[in-house]
């Protein structure tokens, strides 16, 4: 699955302070990660955000699976319990699109078959993680 992402950093502090009741959750959003939203998902709006939670998350980067180094995401909210394991294919000079496509292709087929072969089933949920922690929670807020 193709994603995206911004990492920024913040002080301490300022993430649980926006989540407190009465707070705007979308005070953290700086000019930069706006910028990138509105590029990204132009039809998502930040005013009227609604802080949902707790979620419980522990990752761990570079983990050996195999051949492959992995990041690895325990996470327990609202009665979902779950591991994701993930890999990153970068473009290599020489890559075009197909060659690329291809290759991480064989990649996502090598991390399946790592994570099966130490006797882990694989979720079969149409939805991604981010969609299924949402409804979660959401079903648990109403």
């Amino acid at each position: 699955m193709l994603a995206a992402s911004l990492v920024h950093g913040h002080t301490q502090g300022i993430l649980s302070a926006a989540v407190k009741p009465g707070a705007d959750p979308a005070t953290p959003i700086d000019a930069v990660q706006d910028q990138f939203l509105h590029a990204c998902a132009p039809a998502v709006r930040v005013d009227g955000l609604i802080a949902l939670g707790p979620i419980h998350s522990t990752k761990f980067d570079d983990v050996p699976l195999d051949d492959l180094d992995a990041d690895l995401e325990a996470w327990s909210v609202a009665g979902l319990d779950f591991l994701e394991a993930s890999i990153r294919v970068k473009p290599k000079d020489e890559d075009d699109v197909k060659e690329l496509a291809a290759r991480a292709e064989r990649r996502q087929r090598q991390l399946k078959d790592a994570v099966r072969g130490r006797g882990v089933p694989l979720a079969e949920h149409p939805e991604n993680k981010t969609r299924r922690i949402l409804t979660a929670l959401a079903k648990a807020n109403a």
